[in-house]
């Protein structure tokens, strides 16, 4: 039995979903539910941020932090407020991670929870 064409083209579009757990026995692919990043006031994270949020002129620098960009991909964030469920306001230094150490520059500003990962929590 085979999966038809038009839904195996469908579900090659998503971008979220991981679709790599097809059963061939039931014909059917089992989907788990992305959890969100959850972020609490006060604490400290270990993050990593996406290509977006490292490109020049993308819009949350535009439209939040006065144009200003983040310099490194990994950084630890420390919560000052949280809007909603996704934009958060952290005070950060910049992280090496191949070194495991901080590197001595500090960044502050908003940040989407959705263009980035957390790594840990600290």
């Amino acid at each position: 039995m085979s999966v038809n064409k038009l839904i195996l083209k469908q579900l090659d579009k998503l971008k979220i979903a991981h679709i790599n757990n097809f059963d061939e026995l039931k014909n059917c692919y089992h989907i788990s539910k992305i959890k969100e990043i959850e972020f609490d006031i006060n604490k400290t994270y270990l993050v990593e941020l996406n290509d977006v949020l490292l490109s020049s002129g993308n819009i949350y620098a535009l439209n939040f932090n006065n144009g200003d960009v983040p310099k490194y991909r990994f950084m630890k964030i420390f919560i000052n407020n949280i809007v909603g469920n996704s934009m958060i306001y952290v005070d950060a230094i910049y992280y090496d991670n191949d070194n495991k150490q901080d590197i001595n520059e500090m960044w502050s500003g908003w940040l989407p929870t959705q263009e980035m990962r957390l790594v840990e929590e600290l």
